[in-house]
């Protein structure tokens, strides 16, 4: 903030600089005429606007602030706080001042730098699944163009891993940008673990029937078909997984590991139309999403629907995810 000063002055100064204010001098003008004697002095205050002394007696007139620039190396400076001589206008703040804002400035920014990373992973996280869902949705949509109504996709019987590992060779890997498949190999680069949201680790067994590969932006797809044609729901239903970055950490349900799937054939209307890719818990409602159940997306359960969730809030991650 820009400092005003008030010029006091005394003897033969005060008629200078009165026509100075009045504005029948200029700065420099005034300059040469001033004179500066033993007796006089310039005393500039660090206030908008001061009453001006002549002599014994006080001027009841409030005169307007002079520029700096009429400061000059041997004028006497004073502050509410303190008395400078011989400055050249430099103004400086103490080492003190200095210190206790640096430490102000680090107090707030441990305060407000995690919320700050975490805002921007969740962001993170919800672009990388919109992305995800997109890319996958496209090849199926690809996939209907050329085989048809997937009602009509042939499923293997045995509903193992070389069934999954078929059915993404026919329907989902030619329409995608695959970098790596592993088909039925589970060992090696091919490995896999993850945790559930509720801390529970879930070995690799659990994903024995899934038929995994990698995208060309990281992305692991986990992919398992189930043909069960005395199924009251689903007769034909493909599971979807995905996560969005790949083999990184931290490998978690909820924040990096989301589940999807297909119905090729469904006894429900609210399934339809088939062959189209849905969040796990999609047709369920935001309670039963957020709820108490197993596969719900709380920090109790295994956090299934955390997809669901994010969709369900327009692809937003809010305040009561559990993140």
């Amino acid at each position: 903030m820009t400092k005003l000063f008030t010029v006091i002055l005394n003897g033969g100064l005060t008629s200078v600089f009165r026509d100075l204010i009045v504005g029948r001098l200029d700065v420099r003008k005034a300059r040469r005429q001033a004179v500066i004697s033993e007796q006089s002095s310039l005393k500039i205050y660090s206030l908008s606007w001061e009453r001006v002394s002549e002599g014994q007696e006080r001027v009841n007139t409030m005169l307007p602030t002079l520029s700096p620039s009429l400061i000059r190396e041997g004028d006497n400076l004073v502050s509410l706080f303190t008395f400078h001589t011989s400055l050249k206008s430099k103004l400086a703040f103490t080492l003190a001042e200095v210190l206790i804002t640096l430490g102000i400035i680090g107090v707030v920014a441990a305060m407000t730098m995690p919320t700050l990373i975490a805002n921007h992973q969740k962001k993170q996280t919800v672009v990388a699944l919109k992305r995800a869902y997109t890319v996958i949705s496209n090849a199926l949509q690809m996939a209907r163009a050329e085989h048809g109504d997937p009602e009509l996709w042939e499923l293997g019987e045995n509903n193992n891993i070389q069934d999954s590992s078929d059915f993404a060779d026919m329907f989902l890997i030619p329409y995608l940008n695959v970098i790596k498949t592993c088909g039925t190999d589970t060992s090696g680069g091919c490995s896999y673990e993850y945790t559930a949201l509720n801390g529970n680790a879930t070995s690799a067994s659990s994903l024995s029937q899934f038929t995994r590969f990698v995208l060309n932006d990281g992305t692991i797809v986990f992919v398992r078909s189930q043909n069960d044609p005395g199924a009251v729901t689903f007769p034909k239903i493909i599971y979807i997984n995905v996560d969005i970055n790949g083999f990184k950490k931290p490998n978690k349900s909820g924040r990096d590991y989301f589940q999807f799937a297909v119905a090729l054939e469904t006894n429900e209307d609210m399934y339809k139309p088939t062959g189209r890719l849905n969040a796990s818990g999609q047709s369920q409602t935001r309670e039963t999403i957020t709820g108490s159940g197993p596969s719900a997306c709380s920090r109790n359960s295994q956090g299934n629907y955390c997809a669901a969730l994010i969709m369900h809030d327009n692809w937003e991650i809010s305040k009561e995810y559990p993140w």
